[in-house]
């Protein structure tokens, strides 16, 4: 049920610019070279993550092809099996109603249902971590601790490893220490357990290495010069990608980031969580054991990633089974009267958290596509948000009222009404405003492509050209679209309408043909509007599939007419002028077709 429900989500939308189009691509040029070691994208090395995640997405491409469900369908099933294991270990800890509890809830909070079904290395991470700390809880509470726990143990670190490098084993290794720390005597660790947990440690670094040592040799240390110096050093010490404050004032100006986002991210089951933290301080849930694991679950992961530079919401995502775990115990708690006072008051004030952040929440739903454009999308964001409201505030009643059974049924629903409605309402319409790269491959013939001022990710992964032949990008300066024309005798170039009208004012028709106008929006680049433009070189002058601006029409004869003869109005010099102009040399730095705008 939960694998269903995390598929609805994830066929619901073309892939999202930045990340998922490069996670998806690396594994598609990977499958299409039959190299299992080096990730690649349009060409260039990617070293941004190791290669599990890739591994995963291959199977699926192989029989769905180039599809949105074949590169998501590893987090679908990361989340999926993240879920059982949160069970598992709710159960072992406090008993099977909190485990189906945590359960539920884990999966049905914003940020797993977006890691969840994106085409990301994280909705795998989440399962193999985890894993991990299940393998942990039944060594510490197995009397004779059986070996295949220790296998699992291993397993599950090497894979995360191998997944995202060496935040699982920081997670998985942090708990354990502080369990045993924060537990003493509670946990009960063997001594033999400390060498048998290092032995495990060194068998999973084995694995890790195993692919990093080869893929390092064969990229002649590119690989781990990017993976270690950029993407490991420098995004602790240095927000990358303007993903952290700026200076000491803007580092610790964002330590309370993660507090901040957790309160959206684990919406909305932050109905629960004062309530939960309040008893699990007061010592109102489980035993010392039960409570030195979640703390140290929680606290170390939780802290360790407030320190780190570079913050984004979900890097706080392996605490998100714990959480779970304790929203479902402090519901086991309050059902069998074992809360004190200041516990339930807490409980009770969940719904300042829960209903600020749902009024957020339909507020944007309700306001922001007024800014985005299109009654489609206004009138279903109006319906969804309004929904949010309606079903809030029921919530919130039952949850002052102490019904939390009730509160938490009804939270169910709300969630369950909201991805349907977001998925077959919502996301439909944003496709057509903001999201114009399926519609620009689809019309997009032969095989010599280039694009010129728009370098979206997922244009790469939506035209799905030979790993052999990377999309060429020539940078927005008019100059190197007249001088690829002039160059050319065939071809298709993908554009902002800008550009082309700026290359033909100086440089005449070129001979472009137009075979598609796309409106569009710029989401990556906050919310601009452009066009985008197909157009063909040494393309016949009739071309019946030609469509209007909306994509729905063909142009008329017309309109056709207008765009085969903007050349016309050119002066006969034109072409020489072109010459003159892009061939300037290293002043226009656009002689060899590259701009500081490639990726």
């Amino acid at each position: 049920m939960i694998a269903m429900y995390l598929v609805i989500v994830a066929t619901s939308s073309s892939l999202w610019d930045d990340d998922e189009p490069r996670f998806a691509r690396a594994a598609v040029e990977m499958l299409e070279r039959g190299d299992l070691l080096t990730p690649t994208f349009n060409g260039d090395l990617r070293p941004d993550k190791p290669a599990m995640v890739y591994w995963l997405m291959m199977p699926g491409l192989a029989v769905f092809g180039a599809a949105e469900i074949a590169v998501r369908l590893p987090s679908v099933l990361g989340m999926t099996a993240a879920s059982v294991f949160t069970f598992f270990i709710g159960r072992r800890m406090f008993g099977p109603r909190v485990g189906w509890w945590a359960m539920l809830i884990l999966p049905t909070t914003l940020q797993t249902l977006v890691i969840g079904t994106a085409a990301t290395a994280d909705g795998t991470l989440i399962a193999w971590i985890t894993l991990g700390v299940w393998a942990f809880v039944e060594i510490v509470y197995a009397q004779k601790t059986p070996w295949v726990w220790w296998i699992v143990l291993t397993l599950a670190l090497g894979f995360g490893q191998l997944t995202k490098g060496p935040v699982a084993l920081a997670a998985v290794g942090l708990t354990v220490v502080f369990a045993a720390v924060l537990g003493r005597g509670a946990v009960g660790l063997r001594k033999t357990f400390w060498l048998w947990f290092a032995l495990s440690v060194l068998a999973s670094l084995g694995m890790f290495a195993a692919w990093y040592l080869p893929a390092n040799a064969a990229t002649g240390g590119e690989l781990g010069e990017k993976a270690v110096g950029r993407h490991l050093i420098e995004r602790i010490l240095t927000p990358l990608e303007g993903h952290g404050g700026s200076g000491l004032l803007g580092y610790l100006a964002l330590l309370p980031f993660y507090a901040v986002a957790l309160c959206g991210g684990f919406f909305p089951w932050v109905l629960m969580l004062p309530g939960g933290l309040s008893a699990l301080i007061r010592k109102h849930l489980g035993g010392p054991r039960e409570r030195a694991i979640l703390w140290a679950w929680i606290v170390p992961t939780f802290v360790m990633m407030s320190l780190v530079a570079t913050k984004l919401p979900h890097y706080i995502l392996p605490i998100y089974p714990a959480l779970a775990i304790l929203c479902g115990a402090v519901i086991e708690a309050r059902l069998q009267e074992r809360l004190s006072e200041k516990d339930r008051d807490w409980l009770r004030g969940g719904i300042w958290f829960f209903g600020v952040v749902n009024l957020i929440l339909a507020g944007g739903l309700i306001i922001g596509p007024w800014f985005i454009g299109g009654w489609g999308l206004i009138i279903a964001g109006t319906m969804l948000g309004l929904l949010l409201i309606g079903i809030g505030e029921i919530i919130v009643r039952f949850q002052r009222r102490e019904q939390v059974v009730m509160a938490t049924r009804v939270v169910l629903l709300q969630v369950m009404f909201g991805v349907m409605l977001g998925s077959q309402l919502v996301l439909p319409e944003v496709e057509r405003e903001a999201k114009p790269s399926p519609e620009l491959a689809g019309v997009v013939t032969g095989s010599d492509v280039v694009a010129a001022g728009y370098s979206e990710p997922s244009l790469v992964f939506y035209l799905n050209r030979p790993a052999d032949q990377p999309l060429r990008f020539l940078g927005a300066d008019p100059a190197s679209l007249a001088q690829w024309a002039r160059e050319n005798r065939s071809g298709t170039v993908i554009t902002r309408s800008d550009i082309l009208d700026a290359a033909r004012e100086q440089f005449g028709d070129l001979g472009l043909v137009v075979t598609l106008r796309r409106p569009t929006i710029d989401y990556s680049a906050q919310g601009k509007r452009l066009e985008l433009i197909v157009a063909q070189i040494g393309a016949p002058h009739t071309h019946a599939g030609l469509e209007r601006a909306n994509g729905s029409e063909p142009l008329s004869s017309d309109e056709l007419a207008v765009e085969q003869q903007g050349g016309d109005r050119a002066e006969v010099g034109a072409d020489e002028h072109v010459a003159d102009v892009v061939g300037e040399g290293e002043d226009a730095g656009e002689g060899d077709g590259q701009t500081e705008d490639q990726p």
